[in-house]
């Protein structure tokens, strides 16, 4: 497999130095496979979902940042409540809430992340950790970019969806 043969080791030095726009979008679509296979653990222990976040957070461009929001997504639909809890310790909340305002015109998009952050809240929930990132989403202005978004949503799913979230992020 791709883990035996120790992509993720050669893929790390490069891609934390920026081999290139063409690199790096090869190296994010076999990070978007390893997130979507039961082996997404290898990519915390490679050391690269902070470095997928912080390009997700200043991506060099569109699709770019899409391909990060692909394995970041797929991390929280398929990843365990660790994996949940380190992506939050990493900061992806409120770069995940940019993104959302963002992509509000796209109604597919905006469906996608909207649930990946309701799905992110829902799988910590009972952790300890979850009442230090409802201070930070309060903190960094994500709260805020999930109000706007909730009103200027065109589609009543996201919408919906949101306030649930903004209910739940202001109730103590």
């Amino acid at each position: 497999t791709i883990l035996e043969l120790k992509v993720l080791e050669y893929l790390k030095p490069r891609f934390y130095n920026y081999s290139g726009i063409t690199f790096l979008w090869i190296s994010l679509s076999l990070l978007i496979n390893i997130s979507l296979s039961d082996y997404k653990q290898s990519i915390f222990e490679s050391g690269l979902v902070a470095k997928v976040i912080d390009i997700f957070d200043k991506p060099k461009d569109i699709d770019i940042q899409n391909r990060c929001f692909t394995i970041i997504s797929g991390i929280v639909d398929g990843g365990n409540v660790d994996q949940n809890v380190s992506l939050v310790q990493l900061g992806v909340v409120p770069i995940l809430c940019e993104y959302l305002m963002k992509q509000l015109q796209f109604n597919s998009v905006s469906e996608r992340c909207s649930t990946v952050i309701e799905n992110l809240f829902t799988t910590i929930k009972e952790e300890e950790i979850y009442s230090t990132l409802k201070q930070q989403v309060k903190e960094s202005g994500a709260l805020k970019n999930i109000s706007t978004a909730m009103k200027f949503s065109p589609q009543i799913s996201v919408r919906k969806r949101l306030q649930g979230l903004y209910t739940e992020l202001t109730t103590e």
